[in-house]
């Protein structure tokens, strides 16, 4: 007498959707994406990817032009008053950045700028 084979079957895959990735969370891999290219740039200082970096962020957020000249107003500032900065415009050119306003951060970024 032949005994029948037991044929196991597998069920067939479960598909699963992959959720629809919210704005907030396409925004992060944007900015992951952004920061990964920062890591790399770090030593090259090659200015026309760093732009493209920073421009991938600005995008990510969905600044306005108005607000992207605020954002570039306090970079400018925190880095002209960073205190290894501070310390040399004073040594160099007898300049307390401490005190400027805003036309003064602005006429040292354009001197900066056009050197």
């Amino acid at each position: 007498m032949k005994r029948k084979r037991s044929v196991e079957t597998n069920p067939p895959p479960t598909v699963t959707a992959n959720p629809p990735i919210s704005k907030k969370q396409k925004g992060r891999q944007q900015l992951d994406k952004a920061f990964g290219s920062l890591q790399a740039l770090r030593d090259s200082k090659d200015m026309d990817l760093i732009t493209e970096a920073i421009f991938e962020i600005i995008t990510a957020y969905g600044l306005k032009t108005d607000e992207v000249a605020a954002l570039c107003y306090c970079i400018t500032e925190q880095t002209i008053k960073a205190e290894h900065n501070a310390a040399l415009f004073e040594r160099e050119l007898d300049l307390d950045v401490e005190g400027l306003s805003i036309e003064g951060i602005l006429c040292v970024q354009q001197a900066l700028v056009t050197k």
